[in-house]
Parts: structure tokens; sequence; C-alpha cells
């Protein structure tokens, strides 16, 4: 493939981005959920076939969450502008202190509110009544939220201080990709 098709298809989702973005974030979302849990189930789970119901599971938990991430970013952007310091000339200097403000409020409020939402999404799509995801949440909430605040932290902390606004929830996406794989371990596990 040449650069050009590569630049001409970034130039594009850009677009889409900018045009659609719910719809493209959503889209973006369910390919790489979907991919991710191909490769949780052939290659960690080594399963002969591909459950695809379970693998709809994740797509539909990746397409709800993405209207939410969405508006959520955009309330991050509203609440807590940008903030850099400026030295005696008037230029930027120093770190820009809504980066932390904006980091703080989704690893305390939103990350969290995540987690429940997926083991709480999965557990209806598995038609699990409350106690059966109230036990499931019981059993892996508190080892998934530690290990998203081993890896979310310091992605948010790039994904503020660097990434783009329009581009927050797409490289999110791809970070997730991975993050997704161990989520779908996670919510496999039988609750104790």
């Amino acid at each position: 493939m040449s650069l050009s098709k590569i630049a001409y298809g970034w130039k594009f989702y850009v677009h889409m981005l900018n045009a659609l973005p719910i719809p493209t974030k959503a889209f973006t979302a369910a390919l790489l959920t979907y991919t991710g849990n191909v490769i949780t189930q052939k290659v960690f789970e080594k399963q002969p076939r591909m459950n695809q119901a379970r693998a709809l599971k994740f797509v539909v938990f990746s397409l709800l969450l993405t209207p939410l991430s969405h508006y959520w970013y955009r309330f991050l952007d509203q609440a807590f502008p940008a903030e850099a310091r400026k030295d005696k000339d008037g230029k930027k200097a120093g770190f820009d202190v809504s980066v932390i403000k904006k980091l703080a409020a989704d690893e305390l409020l939103y990350d969290p509110f995540c987690l429940l939402f997926f083991f709480t999404v999965i557990g209806l799509l598995e038609r699990q009544g409350p106690g059966q995801i109230v036990e499931r949440i019981k059993a892996n909430y508190w080892t998934t939220q530690k290990m998203s605040w081993r890896v979310w932290p310091l992605v948010q902390l790039v994904n503020f201080a660097v990434v783009p606004g329009a581009l927050r929830l797409p490289f999110i996406n791809i970070v997730s990709f991975f993050w997704g794989i161990f989520l779908q371990l996670q919510a496999s596990k039988k609750s104790a």
C-alpha cells in the first residue's frame, strides 16, 4: 500500500470524525473491539470455534460506551479549559494545569463508572439477574480497577496533554483494543 493511499485514508477518517463524530467513533470502537475479541478467543483462550455471540456482546458494550465517552471528553474540555502558564513575555511556559484536572476527573469518576457499566452491560447481555451481576462485580471489580489504574493514568496523561480533542476517543480506542482483551479475560472468569 502506498503512502498516498494511507494519507488519503487518514484524511477521509478525520473528515468523517468531523462530519459524523459519534458514528465514526462507534464504528472504530466496534471494529477494534471485535478484532480484540477474535484475538482473545483464538490466541489467549485457544478456542477451536469463534463464539460470535460473545464477540457481539463486547461490540454492543463498545457501541453503548462510545457516545457516553464522546460527551464525557467534551464535558472535560468545557469544564477544564486549557490553562497553560505564560512567562513574563506572554509566551506559553510550563505544563497545562487543566491536563491534571481532566486526568483526576477521568480516573476518579469516569473510569470506575466505565468498569461498573462494563460488568453490568455484559451481565445483562448474558441475561444475568441483578444478584448475579452484583456477584460478578464483587468478584472482579477491584482486580480490574487496580489494573486499570496501572494502565490508564499514563495513557490519559498523553491523551489530554498531546492528542487533539477530536482524536482523543480514537486514540483511546486503539489503547482499548489491548485493554479490551484484558477485560474480556476478566469477564469470562466465573464469579465466586
